[in-house]
């Protein structure tokens, strides 16, 4: 680099600009040839790329919809279990957010005794 921070000129012939220009010309020359002899680009396709589907996903989309897992009428004990821990624990969120704090009846007496006991803090 020079002294002000720019980086040296290139010293190009003119030889070098003939051939250059030369060049430029012929690419315009074939490109103009090939235009006449009917190269035409091809015309972009009209179907959108929203309406491309990949392969499967419509026989996907119909098993998910007849999977057991997806009907809230086959509930299993085990998602009625969670669904219940949940109300509870959404509950106690709800006791908690909105100053009330946890008592027992919100929790039961077996419970809240459990977190009294485990808890560090000395009540």
């Amino acid at each position: 680099m020079s002294e002000k921070g720019k980086p040296p000129l290139l010293e190009v012939g003119v030889s070098s600009l003939l051939n250059l220009k030369a060049e430029i010309e012929r690419a315009h020359e074939e490109s103009k040839r090939k235009s006449a002899a009917g190269h035409k680009r091809k015309p972009a396709s009209a179907v959108a790329v929203s309406d491309i589907r990949n392969k499967g996903v419509d026989q996907r989309a119909q098993r998910d919809l007849l999977s057991p897992h997806n009907n809230p009428a086959s509930e299993s004990p085990s998602s009625s279990h969670v669904k219940q821990a949940l109300e509870k624990k959404a509950e106690i969120y709800d006791a908690l957010t909105s100053g009330r704090g946890i008592s027992a009846d919100v929790l039961g007496d077996e419970q809240m005794s459990r977190i009294l006991d485990e808890s560090s803090v000395d009540f």
